[in-house]
């Protein structure tokens, strides 16, 4: 059983409603996804610079001193020179302005280029939100470096954008109205260089300031424009088709454009449409021909079938309504009577509607080829959950105490004849005495069987240590063909883990080698998601990330110091990858799955006095949605062969590499089987006490090897112990058990629970991580019952002991048991 840290009840269970509901619909999560990703430049340039919203942790220059109202006010232009298109029209040979009053006009469109290079720094920062016109944010670290200034004037209410594309530096751009110098719009977008405004502006005249963030300064280049709204979105949907060796088989090409190019609420017509195809070239399947959709009567079409793309293109004098569209027609093959099992991809790689490029969104297709290899592997079948009815409530007394309630579900059946296994997950809840409810954390339990239970006497024990007579569970099971591992679910949180000397590497070699899974899930505005980092707000890091390109691939990055590369190779949904970054005298090499997958050279310095996150970036908001397990840091580089065996050994296997005596940090993430309070904390297995602490939607879950599904609703259950007195006061233990300590992390007392169903000599001791005896807490008799005991980190002579991990043991008649604790201070 995985506990995961505690959190607010409904917030926990929407959320986790969220997470059944994207492995319980993986097939049109991934549509949805590729829709989502599949947006025009514009949109997703808006969506890029709108993401920069979260400031930089930086000083202020202690140079800068802002301008009065009084003294702007004396820098408003009497007359400027004119510039338009990036051609100047006067005798200036500057491509802006210094201030206010020399600003360079421009009309739209207008593109230009320059350097803020020797210019002074006259405006900024963009801090003040009190006049903003769109809410793009605001910072005190934006617009503090050198600046140019163009000026703009519209005549009426104008939806403008202003892009700094292609800059060498890390820009920031605010805009100003000339009546009052107040700034109205501002933005640094930290995702990349280049900045990115998008706003209506009502008439007047309005100072354009190309800024810096910071410092920061540069080469730039300047496009001002109106926006123009996008033709509506065209769907575009390719079939998947199933085929034998020597079978015809067509791939439908499905287009739904009703709401694309409508004019005064009417659909426009189609006369001519052209579309390219890719894919099935280098596979054992023929090109035949195309069958023209009946509606299309009429209309010619031709095509150009290369060893790379298929062209086709289609016309006709009687038009289409766009709303009449379906399928418009097939691309036929026939498969070889040699072709081997497996996937033939029919991509839509380009479309054309009377000569106009829609926004698609496009849902690929294909043919699949039984044979050998065999088909997909497929996920087990769908299944109920059977008992305790749904909406039901247990009510617990004397008469059954002592007695469990049996969760129970249908079984799976794997189509491939693979064992299954389960996973129940149980969402505890209890309604507190004020009100409140206690989300006491989730629990996995890995099972071979159709079922699980739990002890009523748990249930009043929780209960009762809250002073709470009534709960509730919502709980649901997960189906798999394959194993399941621990592992940390990141739904947007993070692991903080406190800075350390043996976590900083300076110019050195060192390594990192990981598991994970990537969920496919991005914020609307998130072009960047961290799965490891350790930085300054300078050059001084190490960090890997997953970056989402303007096509909706998502590549990984690593950051070695100001050095950066990205990985050869896309990163997919619904795949467990084995990640490397090692650095073997000054090359850094990145591997996948076992493969090198980029090298590049570097000297950059990766000594930082900040704390290591896992899945989140603290200065930029980038957090990571997705699995993560088994995380091992070296202070040496690791050989192609040592990456070779860690891949094939697999995650949560024993390290069989020579640079094992090089290990700084292991975080298994097994997370623990007891007490969802201990969860709070990921444990260094290396003994350097690299502990790190869980914070917000982060919990330890668990990755599977094969194909899951989920039972087909989560399911309610509620508890009543009104009719029971506390367990302490009704009865004893039907065994012995040793609790996780409470709290833990602690400092400086902590207490320690124990199940005692008989009387007798208990000694309870706690010793350090090198085995040496601590504390005798206990050593005498002991009635039956649930105990507890209070430790006040102080060793046998009453001096306090060191902030570190300790183990504390029980022996009872016969009955031994040790656990950890962790000592904070």
């Amino acid at each position: 059983m995985l506990e995961l840290n505690k959190k607010t009840s409904m917030e926990n269970i929407m959320m986790i409603n969220g997470i059944f509901n994207r492995f319980r619909i993986a097939s049109n999560w991934s549509f949805m996804a590729c829709k989502m990703l599949c947006i025009c430049f514009i949109i997703s340039t808006v969506a890029f610079a709108q993401g920069s919203s979260i400031g930089r942790l930086v000083p202020l220059d202690p140079n800068w001193t802002p301008l009065s109202h009084e003294e702007k006010m004396l820098l408003i232009e009497q007359s400027t020179p004119t510039i338009n298109n990036g051609n100047i029209m006067s005798n200036s040979a500057r491509q802006g302005g210094d201030t206010f009053a020399d600003a360079i006009a421009i009309t739209l469109p207008y593109n230009g280029s320059g350097s803020t290079m020797g210019y002074a720094n006259d405006y900024g920062p963009f801090d003040d939100n009190s006049n903003m016109v769109c809410d793009w944010g605001s910072s005190s670290y934006w617009g503090l470096a050198s600046d140019v200034v163009y000026k703009l004037t519209l005549t009426e209410t104008t939806n403008i954008f202003v892009d700094l594309e292609n800059s060498t530096y890390d820009t920031a751009l605010g805009v100003y109205d000339s009546t009052d110098t107040a700034l109205v719009v501002a933005n640094d977008d930290y995702n990349n260089l280049q900045s990115f405004l998008h706003c209506d502006l009502p008439p007047g005249t309005y100072y354009i300031v190309v800024d810096g963030y910071s410092t920061s300064e540069g080469d730039y280049e300047i496009m001002v424009n109106e926006y123009v709204q996008p033709e509506e979105v065209a769907f575009i949907e390719l079939s998947e088709e199933e085929a034998e060796p020597g079978d015809n088989v067509s791939v439908a090409v499905n287009v739904d454009a009703a709401g694309y190019m409508v004019t005064s609420g009417l659909s426009l017509v189609l006369n001519a449409a052209e579309f390219e195809f890719a894919g099935f070239q280098n596979h054992h399947v023929d090109f035949t021909g195309i069958s023209l959709d009946a509606s299309f009567d009429g209309w010619s079409m031709d095509y150009n079938n290369t060893d790379s793309v298929l062209y086709v293109a289609m016309a006709g004098a009687n038009g289409v309504h766009m709303t009449d569209f379906g399928t418009m027609f097939t691309l036929d093959f026939q498969v070889n009577e040699d072709a081997p099992g497996g996937d033939v991809p029919v991509d839509v790689v380009h479309g054309l509607l009377n000569a106009n490029v829609p926004e698609w969104q496009v849902e690929q297709g294909g043919i699949w080829v039984f044979g050998d290899p065999t088909p997909p592997d497929l996920p087990p079948t769908e299944f109920d959950l059977l008992s305790p009815d749904d909406g039901s409530t247990v009510f617990i007394d004397q008469s059954n105490l002592n007695e469990s309630t049996t969760f129970s579900w249908e079984a799976s059946t794997d189509p491939e004849g693979n064992d299954i296994s389960y996973a129940a997950v149980f969402y505890p809840n209890i309604n507190l005495p004020d009100g409140s409810q206690f989300f006491v954390g989730a629990s996995m339990n890995f099972l071979e069987s159709t079922s699980t239970t739990i002890p009523h006497q748990d249930v009043v024990a929780a209960l009762s240590a809250q002073g709470a007579t009534t709960g509730w569970v919502n709980w649901n099971v997960v189906a798999s063909d394959g194993e399941f591992f621990p592992a940390l679910t990141f739904f947007g949180g993070h692991v903080e883990v406190p800075n350390s000397d043996n976590l900083n590497f300076g110019t050195g070699n060192f390594a990192i080698s990981l598991w994970f899974e990537h969920y496919g899930d991005w914020d609307s505005l998130q072009v960047s998601q961290q799965l490891l980092v350790k930085h300054n707000v300078n050059s001084d890091r190490y960090e890997i990330q997953l970056n989402r390109m303007d096509n909706g691939a998502v590549e990984l990055t690593a950051y070695v110091g100001d050095d950066v590369m990205s990985a050869n190779r896309e990163v997919h949904t619904d795949h467990i990858y084995h990640l490397v970054l090692s650095r073997s005298n000054g090359l850094v090499t990145m591997y996948m799955d076992g493969e090198n997958v980029g090298e590049m050279t570097s000297a950059g310095n990766t000594t930082s006095d900040e704390s290591l996150y896992l899945g989140m970036d603290p200065y930029y908001g980038e957090t990571f949605y997705g699995n993560m397990t088994d995380v091992t840091m070296y202070s040496s580089g690791l050989s192609p062969e040592s990456v070779t065996t860690l891949f094939e050994d697999g995650f949560q296997s024993p390290i069989n590499i020579s640079e094992e005596t090089s290990l700084v940090a292991h975080w298994p993430m097994e997370g623990d089987n007891q007490d969802p309070e201990s969860n709070l904390i990921l444990e260094d297995e290396s003994g350097n006490q690299n502990n790190g602490a869980l914070s917000g939607y982060v919990w330890f879950w668990a990755v599977q090897t094969g194909n899951y599904i989920w039972s087909t609703s989560m399911r309610y259950l509620g508890f009543d112990i009104s009719n029971a007195l506390s367990v302490d006061d009704i009865s004893v233990p039907m065994e012995f058990a040793l609790h996780q300590n409470y709290p833990n992390p602690f400092n400086p007392t902590t207490s320690i629970k124990f199940d005692l169903p008989n009387a007798g000599n208990v000694k309870l001791v706690i010793y350090d991580m090198m085995g040496r005896e601590v504390r005798t807490l206990l050593n005498n008799n002991i009635n039956a019952g649930f105990q507890s005991v209070k430790w006040d980190a102080t060793n046998d002579f009453g001096k306090p002991v060191s902030a570190g991990v300790y183990i504390y043991q029980i022996q009872a008649d016969g009955f031994i048991q040790s656990k950890k604790m962790i000592l904070l201070k």
